[in-house]
């Protein structure tokens, strides 16, 4: 059985673009995921409430994570959930959903090549 990652993002104020990664036999992958989530929580639960909450855009919406997360994650932490998040043309500005997806058996039903 393969074990997926979807990270779903926010790129331009409800462009939502999103990136499968596979994490199976992974469980240090898995860990990290838990404690990207936690800092998230723990961040956003807050009086404040930042609508962004993992900027990458070169265009300044918000606090960078390695600045929002520097007391809760490594930079190494932050930089290896960031290779896990989709990057669209401008970055992205939230994580909007994090799902954990167990495959049994895959079937490719159409690839198109040129």
């Amino acid at each position: 059985m393969k074990l997926y990652v979807e990270i779903k993002a926010d790129t331009n104020d409800g462009d939502y673009i999103t990136e499968k990664t596979d994490i199976t036999d992974d469980k240090e992958t898995l860990a990290l995921i838990n404690r990207v989530i936690k800092a998230i929580n723990e961040i956003t639960g807050n009086k404040r409430r930042p609508f962004h909450n993992w900027c990458t855009s070169d265009y300044g919406r918000g606090e960078r994570p390695n600045i929002m997360y520097a007391n809760k994650l490594s930079p190494e932490e932050i930089e290896e959930f960031s290779d896990l998040c989709p990057y669209g043309e401008y970055g992205i500005h939230t994580i909007v959903s994090i799902k954990l997806i167990e495959v049994a058996k895959e079937d490719e039903l159409f690839e198109f090549s040129y």
